[in-house]
């Protein structure tokens, strides 16, 4: 009887660190040395993501890194599926210390988080390379390099970019849109071959989510550059060809009812793409250029979706947009928080509206001469605060909607202006002597590349 209860606790003790097992992503490998020393850091960042927005933080789990640039964690997770990102800190004593970079930049560099999509279970050998080349191997690895292959193709080769450029410096408007248009034809196709390449080898869901993502991935960035030549070319011609371009870009925008909702929401780019076309169609069709289109993002959401899509996208637009309109993002609250049905959602926006009602954050920004500006430097003052990164459009038409209060408020002593940049210093210089961010006689800081 002793044996066979001793033999019962082993197979007990073996069943529980089995289903243990199962519940985590294990993860272990080499970054090349040059790539650590180059940044001064010790540790690999791999963040726990729902989508790839870079305002969406995740969880973050800080993984040591040998001096022969080996790392190993286990990272356990709730879902049967996570989106990793893998990142790194810049911790020389420059300009740039404290700033987060994807493992793949600047050679992959977009508005975007390059993230990764694990299987409960995987345990993954990952090497990245000096020249930022990531190979994966063991359990649930073709996943992860089919995805490495679809990140290397760019929304537009070298040679059409440079020549889009020619076109664009000539005013030569349509026919820059339509070379891009054909060009973005050509990228998809690539995606989705290699991720067809792949079909065997993967699940169906696996298989779908990398469909939508390859896909959506690249359509979010086109729609995303359509913003700036809203900027360049503001007048009602050129207005007509934007529009007629996003058109365009809706045909290749086709996944419809393809997939169901419930894979779509799973993805860590469709919605992320959705959100990007609500903001680009505001934009274009907006009666007014000097307020963001917060509340026309809103309705559209509210008419064109519905059910789990509907719910996501709400979140998003208060999670990604709302700090640059809280005032109709407070008055369309009450709304919101109607529209939700999902209880965890509504706690959700509960909690990303907390921001817009208590009082101001305790931060810490930086100047030209890295000198440091708290809240407390402002006391008693009422401060005014704009956060933008070279090549927002929207951050643009808040600047100009900014520059007549501006000039108003500008001798009040208890008035503040504020302008915060997510750039790296080098960049933020020298957007800032364009002045299209922000004018010279702010208060201009930077995040030191924080975001």
């Amino acid at each position: 009887m002793k044996k066979l209860m001793t033999f019962n606790l082993f197979v007990l003790v073996c069943l529980t660190l089995k289903i243990s097992a199962q519940n985590t992503v294990k993860l272990a490998g080499r970054i090349d040395t040059a790539i650590m020393n180059k940044y001064n850091a010790q540790e690999l960042t791999v963040r726990a993501k729902e989508n790839a927005s870079k305002d969406n933080e995740g969880i973050t789990y800080k993984v040591p890194v040998t001096a022969n640039g080996n790392f190993k964690t286990e990272i356990s997770i709730d879902d049967n599926i996570v989106y990793l990102a893998f990142e790194i800190m810049d911790n020389r004593i420059s300009n740039s210390k404290g700033s987060v970079y994807n493992v793949s930049e600047p050679e992959r560099s977009n508005s975007l988080s390059e993230i990764y999509l694990f299987e409960r279970g995987d345990s993954v050998r990952v090497e990245i390379k000096r020249n930022k080349v990531i190979r994966f191997s063991g359990k649930g690895s073709q996943k992860l390099n089919c995805q490495y292959q679809v990140y290397n193709i760019p929304l537009s080769s070298k040679s059409i970019a440079d020549r889009v450029l020619m076109l664009k410096n000539e005013r030569f408007v349509k026919q820059a849109t339509i070379l891009e248009t054909e060009d973005l034809k050509n990228q998809i196709q690539q995606r989705v071959l290699i991720v067809n390449s792949y079909q065997t080898t993967l699940s169906p869901l696996i298989y779908k989510l990398l469909y939508i993502d390859a896909v959506s991935g690249l359509i979010q960035q086109a729609y995303s550059r359509l913003a700036n030549y809203n900027v360049i070319y503001p007048n009602s011609n050129s207005r007509l060809i934007i529009q007629d371009y996003f058109a365009l870009i809706e045909k290749f925008d086709q996944l419809g009812s393809l997939i169901d909702d419930d894979i779509k929401v799973k993805s860590g780019y469709y919605l992320i793409k959705i959100l990007e076309k609500e903001f680009i169609n505001a934009l274009l069709n907006s009666k007014t250029q000097n307020e963001f289109p917060f509340e026309e993002i809103y309705d559209s959401i509210l008419k064109k979706y519905s059910g789990v899509i509907r719910e996501k996208l709400i979140l998003l637009c208060y999670e990604n947009y709302a700090v640059k309109n809280s005032e109709k993002a407070k008055l369309l609250y009450p709304n919101g928080l109607g529209t939700l049905i999902s209880e965890q959602s509504k706690v959700e926006l509960s909690r990303l509206m907390e921001r817009y009602n208590t009082s101001a954050f305790p931060f810490t920004f930086y100047d030209e001469n890295n000198k440091p500006h708290n809240l407390k430097d402002f006391k008693d003052k009422l401060i005014i605060m704009d956060f933008w990164f070279t090549s927002c459009a929207a951050c643009i038409m808040v600047a100009d909607a900014m520059r007549p209060i501006y000039e108003k408020y500008k001798n009040y002593n208890d008035v503040a202006f504020i302008t915060v940049s997510t750039d790296l210093k080098e960049k933020w210089l020298e957007s800032l002597k364009t002045e299209k961010y922000s004018l010279k006689d702010m208060t201009n800081l930077y995040t030191r590349g924080k975001g």
